[in-house]
């Protein structure tokens, strides 16, 4: 489960965020951020899913990371003039608050609750990313399924607003893997489906395939 950045922040805050920010809706499959880019503040995943991704010397994606809703990132790049690290990709209809690296530094200096969060939020992203490399170096499909459906948890939500093909991108794997896996989870009444949705039943024996190779 993911701890929300946007939620944890005052009703006030978030008012002087939408105030002062950009609101923009990416479709599934639009480029939001390309690897290489100029760095360009901070940006708030108000709703939807994002994906982390970077392009391999051979020319190949990799991903490695997924931005739920109410997740942000830019942080580490606020106060550096460094290129972006990575492509970002809506994986569903999203809608982000984009701030500039002006705002961004601004907002940092006088409000101390997002200065605060943010630090908050980089510790969690830091230990989740770690242990999902190390996971997901030795997970079965299955597991890497159990992860992926973990990830995009928010807040003790059960239900995730996902298809099938879009797990299978967030897990790694391919469409028929997570079609496998989910359909195992089914049968054992961990997780139930419906069109363009999956709700996790049993939390705790999900957590379980997270440690099955």
């Amino acid at each position: 489960m993911i701890e929300s950045f946007w939620n944890n922040l005052s009703a006030d805050t978030q008012a002087t965020l939408l105030e002062i920010g950009a609101l923009q809706v990416f479709t599934p499959g639009q480029l939001i951020q390309r690897e290489g880019e100029a760095s360009s503040g901070l940006k708030i995943v108000l709703e939807g899913l994002l994906q982390f991704s970077s392009t391999h010397i051979s020319g190949h994606g990799i991903h490695f990371a997924n931005i739920p809703a109410g997740d942000v990132f830019g942080q580490a790049t606020v106060f550096l003039d460094e290129p972006r690290g990575f492509n970002v990709t809506a994986i569903q209809t999203s809608k982000l608050l984009q701030l500039t690296k002006q705002q961004s530094q601004l907002i940092f200096r006088t409000n101390a609750e997002v200065a605060e969060s943010i630090a908050r939020s980089l510790s969690v992203a830091l230990s989740d990313q770690v242990r999902r490399l190390q996971n997901f170096r030795v997970l079965s499909p299955v597991g890497r399924t159990a992860a992926a459906l973990r990830t995009m948890q928010k807040d003790g939500e059960s239900k995730l607003n996902i298809t099938q093909s879009q797990v299978s991108v967030v897990a790694g794997i391919s469409r028929l893997q997570a079609h496998r896996a989910l359909t195992k989870f089914k049968t054992l009444g961990i997780v139930s489906m419906s069109y363009g949705c999956i709700e996790i039943k049993d939390v705790r024996r999900l957590k379980d395939f997270e440690t099955r190779m």
